[in-house]
C-alpha cells in the first residue's frame, strides 16, 4: 500500500478489520504519528523507504497516496501484472489515464478505480429501484454534495480542483444511476469560503447541469462547507413517481417541544457516512485478488470518463459556455 494520509488510513483500517488473512506493507511520507496505532497490529507492517518495497512481492497493490503520485505509481507497478486498486482519480489528466488504461490492457492487470459511492448500500437500493422500473424513465436526477469544512491548502492545491476532487465522484453517481452517458454539460461556479484557493483559481461552490443521452436532466449542487455536516442527498424523478436517498445521523431519535423539533447532527464526514461503502469496496477489492474470474466493479475507462466530464465542468466554469461531448 503506498500512502497513509486521509483516505489511506481508511483503507488500512478496513482492510486490517476484515477476517481475511492478509499481510498489509505500507510506505508513506506522511508523519508517522498519524497512524503509529496501526503498528500495534499483528497483520500491518511498515516499509522505511520506496526501494524496500520494490524489493519485494506482493498480491496485490493499493494506492491512496496524493493524487498526483498515482500516475508514476501505477507505472511502476502494473508490469507485474496483479490486482491493483487506485483512489480516485486516476490522473488529473486524460491522456495519463489512457496510457495507464493501455498498460494494464498490456499487462493483464485488472485495476480497480475508488468510486467507493457505488458501493454504499443506499445508492445501491436506489440503483435497485430505478433499474426496476419503480419510477419510470428518469426525467431529473438531483445530486447534492456538500462537505462539512474545505480541504487544507496544502491538499487543495493538487487535488485537482473542486471538480477533479469532489465533484467527479457526483460525475460517476449520474452514469451509474441513469445507465446513460454525458452529452452536454454547463457549469456557474465561484469562490465564496475558502478565499486562500484563488492562489490556484479553484472554486468551493458550485451548480452543475447535464444533459444525458437517454434524455435525463442532472442537476449537480455543490459546496465546500456546509455548517450543519456532511450533506449527502439523491433525488430522481419520474413519470411513476419520485425516488430519495436522505442524510444519515448517528442516533435517528427526534425531540419534539414547544421550541420546535430538534435531531441529532449529520454523520460528519465522507469516513463516518460512506464507512460501510468502503468496507464492501475493500471487500470486492480482496475478490479481484483471490479470485481470477471476478472484475473490477468500477474500472481505468469508469475514471477516464469521470474525468473528462470534470474537465469539462472546469472549462464550462472557465468559459461560460455549454460544453458538448464528442460522440
Amino acid at each position: 500500500m503506498f500512502g497513509l494520509g486521509r483516505i489511506g488510513l481508511v483503507f488500512a483500517e478496513t482492510l486490517l478489520q476484515l477476517d481475511y488473512p492478509l499481510e498489509l506493507v505500507a510506505y508513506s511520507p506522511v508523519k508517522r504519528r498519524r497512524f503509529t496505532h496501526l503498528f500495534d497490529h499483528p497483520d500491518f507492517r511498515y516499509c522505511n523507504s520506496l526501494v524496500d518495497m520494490h524489493r519485494e512481492k506482493f498480491s496485490a497493490y493499493l494506492i491512496a497516496s496524493p493524487s498526483d503520485t498515482h500516475f508514476g505509481y501505477l507505472k511502476k507497478v502494473l508490469p507485474e501484472g496483479v490486482p491493483i486498486f487506485c483512489e480516485k482519480p486516476v490522473d488529473l489528466s486524460t491522456k495519463k489515464i489512457e496510457q495507464i488504461k493501455e498498460l494494464a490492457g498490456r499487462h493483464g492487470s485488472k485495476v480497480m478505480v475508488g468510486f467507493n459511492r457505488r458501493f454504499d448500500p443506499q445508492v445501491k437500493s436506489l440503483k435497485k429501484s430505478i433499474d426496476d422500473g419503480m419510477i419510470g424513465d428518469i426525467h431529473i436526477l438531483r445530486l447534492t454534495s456538500r462537505d462539512p469544512a474545505p480541504p487544507p491548502i496544502k491538499f487543495a492545491r493538487t487535488s485537482g480542483g473542486l471538480f477533479l476532487d469532489m465533484v467527479i465522484h457526483d460525475f460517476d453517481m449520474m452514469r451509474y444511476l441513469t445507465n446513460s452517458e454525458p452529452v452536454s454539460i454547463f457549469t456557474k461556479a465561484d469562490l465564496r469560503i475558502a478565499t486562500k484557493f484563488a492562489a490556484f483559481d479553484d472554486v468551493d461552490t458550485a451548480l452543475t447541469t447535464v444533459k444525458m443521452a437517454n434524455g435525463t436532466l442532472v442537476s449537480i449542487d455543490t459546496s465546500r462547507k456546509a455548517v450543519y455536516g456532511y450533506d449527502q442527498r439523491i433525488e430522481v424523478f419520474g413519470p411513476k413517481g419520485m425516488l430519495q436517498m436522505n442524510n444519515e445521523r448517528h442516533d435517528y431519535t427526534e425531540y419534539f417541544s414547544k421550541k420546535g423539533q430538534q435531531a441529532a447532527p449529520l454523520k460528519d464526514f465522507f469516513m463516518d457516512r460512506y464507512a460501510q461503502s468502503y468496507r464492501l469496496e475493500m471487500e470486492h477489492f480482496l475478490k479481484l485478488i483471490s479470485d481470477e474470474k471476478t472484475l473490477p466493479l468500477v474500472n481505468v475507462s469508469d475514471a477516464l470518463i469521470a474525468t473528462q466530464v470534470a474537465l469539462a465542468a472546469n472549462k464550462s466554469r472557465l468559459t461560460g459556455r455549454e460544453i458538448r461531448f464528442e460522440k
